[in-house]
């Protein structure tokens, strides 16, 4: 059994066995409660990576949107899958999940929430990288400015410009020959409010 406290969602996760228990809060009290099964979710933070299901969202205020387009497809090998050698945020917990943007649901993505660095070993082993990059949904516009940037064994591979907006931005790079992949967000708004993800990332030989 193992529980934390979820700064970015305002919840209280407690893992049992295969089973997730969510609670919800505002003002104070608990205003939803879930239970679910444990699946994609990958805590990057714990000693061991623990999976399991972010919550549903049964609450009307906070309930992710409905996506308007089917999820990307995740042909390839998804980045989550790696155990990163290093992996920290702005706010809350390092995790891999299943993430929303204003309009989409992605699977195997990566919080982000500003500042944050993970280090991928690539070990010289992939192509390609594709993924989706931006902000999270429930983040706020009027607050919100990040940087996304991509290094290969200390080069820079990619760097964004100022990410404001609610729309899902791709990239496709070339990772050939990298053994060590970082991906950054910087901070240049409220550093409460830049809840970035990487939105599926995907690795391919």
């Amino acid at each position: 059994m193992g529980a934390y406290y979820n700064t970015d969602e305002n919840s209280l996760i407690i893992n049992v066995d295969r089973w997730t228990i969510n609670l919800s809060f505002a003002n104070g009290r608990v205003v939803s409660k879930n239970l679910f099964l444990v699946t994609d979710f990958v805590d990057f933070d714990g000693n061991n990576a623990t999976k399991m299901q972010p919550p549903p969202k049964d609450n009307p205020a906070t309930k992710p949107p409905e996506p308007t387009r089917r999820p990307p497809e995740t042909a390839g090998n998804p980045l989550s899958k790696i155990r990163p050698e290093t992996a920290k945020v702005g706010s809350g917990r390092a995790y891999a999940a299943t993430l929303y943007s204003f309009r989409q649901t992605f699977h195997n993505s990566l919080n982000a929430h500003a500042p944050s660095h993970y280090v991928f070993p690539l070990n010289r082993e992939w192509k390609t990288l594709k993924t989706h990059y931006g902000l999270r949904n429930h983040t706020n516009l009027n607050e919100a400015n990040c940087i996304f940037i991509v290094n290969g064994d200390g080069r820079e591979l990619f760097r964004s410009g100022e990410i404001r907006d609610n729309r899902e931005h791709v990239l496709e790079l070339n990772v050939s020959g990298v053994d060590k992949l970082e991906l950054i967000v910087e901070s240049k708004g409220n550093k409460d409010s830049d809840r970035a993800a990487w939105f599926t990332p995907i690795l391919s030989r």
